[in-house]
């Protein structure tokens, strides 16, 4: 069985321009010592990196499955209250400018 409960987000380190590959020791040394650099910043900000596995979002048995139980929730007979409190708890996303 798949779980549901996840999301999906873009850090800005997935955003940032990409270096050219190197094959050279030096070149991964570097990497080593960035990435080192990095943490380290990102501790001294309180920060604690944290690493698990998601679902994949385009697994076929993972579309099913979220097809699935989408399907069950909008034929529940408690689907409009469910939409309704979906959509109050939502409106941050679709009205950011008001907070």
């Amino acid at each position: 069985m798949v779980t549901l409960h996840a999301t999906q987000s873009e850090s800005p380190a997935m955003n940032a321009p990409s270096r050219a590959p190197s094959n050279s020791a030096t070149s991964t040394a570097n990497s080593t010592e960035r990435a080192r650099a990095f943490r380290a910043r990102q501790r001294a900000k309180g920060l604690k990196l944290k690493q698990f596995w998601v679902p994949d979002l385009n697994d076929p048995s993972f579309i099913t499955e979220a097809h699935r139980q989408s399907k069950l929730a909008a034929e529940s007979p408690y689907a409009k209250g469910d939409q309704d409190f979906v959509d109050s708890i939502s409106e941050f996303w679709t009205n950011p400018e008001r907070y």
